[in-house]
């Protein structure tokens, strides 16, 4: 419901009754390759030459991308003080991981398949934030992440089972996305769909640009995950003549 307030007042959406829900496929590949600062470098190039009437918006853009940066540095932050109250180490040095990859990204281009991850959890939750939750899918994450998964494999500093817990774990985050409401939304939108999930479609396997089957071990990583039954994730595979029994 927006709620509608004269010149002088504030005016606050606080939930989805009169707004648009969402429904797009985000672009993770600009935050996973530039990060936050890339994008905004990019602002600051499209803004230059622009009329003073179409400022606002860039500014605008840079304020969002520069929140993101502050809620990354917060985790980062409160990671940080849980390290250093903990007394076992190896949960200690897993906060402390975990500290450093949320200070890098999504400010900085992932370099790591575990980083890939993080950021695109962080930027997920704030795109949720503002585009009311519903239908803000992940489009083929299988894809997305397996030049990630590859990289650190052939490095050694990843294997496959510690690359799907991983993974799990990311889209069992995504099941805690819920959707914001009033009590006549949610019986509204229960009754119609039976259902109050976000509808997050995650899709697996195809084809490649080259048109030959583009099935990795990220794809089998998601069919193995499909057991843990997520409730806000849609999960999804494209199949073709030559996909893999």
């Amino acid at each position: 419901m927006m709620t509608i307030a004269r010149a002088s007042e504030n005016v606050y959406g606080f939930n989805n009754n009169m707004a648009a829900i969402a429904h797009f496929t985000m672009n993770y590949d600009r935050i996973l390759t530039l990060g936050t600062t890339g994008i905004i470098k990019e602002i600051e190039a499209a803004r230059k030459g622009k009329p003073q009437s179409s400022q606002a918006f860039y500014d605008g853009a840079i304020i969002t991308l520069k929140a993101l940066e502050a809620f990354a540095e917060r985790y980062a932050d409160k990671l940080s003080g849980l390290a250093k109250e903990e007394k076992d180490a190896q949960r200690r040095k897993e906060l402390e991981e975990m500290a450093a990859i949320c200070a890098y990204v999504p400010k900085n281009p992932a370099r790591t398949y575990h980083e890939a991850l993080q950021s695109m959890l962080l930027f997920q939750i704030a795109v949720c934030t503002e585009s009311y939750e519903n239908a803000i899918s992940h489009g083929r994450l299988d894809q997305l992440v397996y030049p990630y998964y590859k990289r650190d494999k052939e490095a050694g500093i990843i294997d496959y089972d510690k690359a799907k817990e991983l993974l799990a774990l990311f889209i069992l985050k995504m099941d805690e996305v819920i959707l914001v409401n009033d009590g006549d939304t949610y019986l509204r939108i229960g009754r119609l769909f039976e259902t109050m999930s976000v509808d997050q479609a995650i899709t697996a396997g195809g084809v490649g640009r080259d048109g030959k089957d583009a099935t990795n071990d990220c794809t089998y990583m998601l069919l193995d995950i499909c057991e843990l039954q997520p409730y806000a994730c849609n999960m999804t595979a494209r199949i073709h003549k030559d996909s893999p029994p």
